[in-house]
């Protein structure tokens, strides 16, 4: 490392980009953690900006971007094409005979930078620190050759592109699931394929039974308890990373969870009022918290893992939201609500099809998973190589 040159970034960079006039035909980004430039409509999936683009900063090809208070989440990144960005970005370009975009966009999103960027902050509010250009200017960098900017940036694009490709393998699988279900089942709402219709309380033959409370002097050693965090998409995460909290031998029978257990959040914000998982196989004894309701179906009529399916549905989500109730800061379902949920019955011989193949699905994607964890690391590696000069 001591033959790389250390350069504040303020010798090579200077800030500065016009603004857009009320109308404009340049496409708006935003600048994101992960990507960094990104179109906006696709990234928030809908049009959040205003119309009228008057004000917006005009960033051309190859010209920088920051999020001004959220730099120290990695928000930085290059533009693809001449654009409009917010003004709430702050904006700089560099001298290309200098710095090389890619290596310099590689070295600015790295751990190494990113953990620089929180101690030049101004303000005192969390997570909202901003960093104005005349700071980000006097971080100092290691800045090799040119030739060797390049290399290194095409070694850590290269790493980077084979870790995209699996996370986008794993999405792709993520999604069959859903695909499955629609082909084999159709479209619920409608029913179209004239599947047998019963009230959930006709299936369940324990429950709903809300969660356990305890105060939070009460956590941090003990059994397992499931939060509202520890599930997606109907499934539970990383059971070794839940909290833990003291129950009595009585608590742990009443609430104790077992494999094929349902659980589903009934007080939350209203995006994820309803969100629901399915218990797996257990490493120890687990319990649940007070925000979510538990309950077990009659398996000789619908199989639960098809059912966990069945609540991430539209149709069902859409009975959900026809049941809330709203209160300041958040919103409910009670057990009579969940008891009286509208549940599509195919026969049972379908619903246990559309399991195996789901599994197998899910199999893949945790095959992919774990090649992505070791992509990541991996790339990190060669990161902290990069810019310690030892690649």
């Amino acid at each position: 490392m001591s033959r790389w040159q250390r350069v504040k970034i303020g010798d090579f960079a200077r800030s500065g980009s016009a603004k857009a006039a009320s109308a404009s035909n340049l496409p708006v980004y935003s600048v994101t953690k992960h990507d960094g430039f990104v179109p906006s409509d696709d990234y928030f999936r809908k049009q959040i900006y205003s119309k009228n683009t008057g004000g917006y900063r005009i960033v051309r090809k190859g010209h920088f971007g920051y999020a001004t208070i959220h730099l120290d989440e990695g928000a930085i990144g290059y533009a693809p094409e001449d654009c409009l960005i917010s003004p709430m970005y702050t904006v700089f370009e560099v001298d290309e005979n200098r710095a090389n975009i890619k290596y310099l966009y590689r070295l600015l999103k790295s751990p190494l930078l990113i953990s620089s960027y929180s101690i030049i902050g101004t303000g005192s509010v969390h997570r909202r620190k901003s960093i104005p250009f005349e700071r980000f200017a006097s971080l100092e960098i290691p800045l090799p050759s040119i030739a060797e900017q390049e290399r290194i940036a095409g070694i850590l694009d290269q790493a980077d592109g084979l870790r995209r490709l699996r996370q986008r393998a794993i999405d792709r699988l993520d999604s069959l699931g859903q695909a499955i279900f629609h082909e084999m089942f159709g479209d619920l709402t409608t029913n179209q394929k004239g599947w047998r219709s019963e009230g959930l309380d006709a299936l369940i033959t324990e429950g709903p039974q809300n969660g356990l409370y305890k105060p939070s002097s009460m956590y941090g050693q003990g059994t397992r308890i499931l939060r509202i965090d520890a599930f997606y998409d109907g499934r539970v995460t990383k059971q070794d990373n839940l909290k833990r909290l003291s129950v009595a031998e009585d608590e742990l029978r009443v609430y104790g969870l077992n494999r094929n257990d349902i659980v589903i959040n009934r007080v939350n914000s209203t995006e994820h009022l309803g969100k629901s998982a399915i218990i797996p196989d257990l490493t120890e004894p687990m319990v649940f918290e007070s925000n979510m309701m538990r309950f077990r179906v009659d398996e000789k009529q619908i199989d639960p893992r098809y059912l966990i399916s069945f609540l991430q549905t539209k149709f069902l989500k859409a009975q959900i939201g026809r049941r809330t109730k709203d209160a300041v800061n958040q919103s409910s379902i009670n057990q009579q609500d969940v008891k009286s949920f509208i549940v599509r019955i195919p026969p049972l011989d379908l619903q246990q099809r559309f399991v195996e193949l789901s599994e197998a699905s899910e199999l893949s994607a945790r095959t992919l998973r774990a090649g992505f964890d070791k992509a990541a690391l991996l790339f990190s590696s060669l990161q902290d190589r990069a810019f310690r000069g030892e690649l």
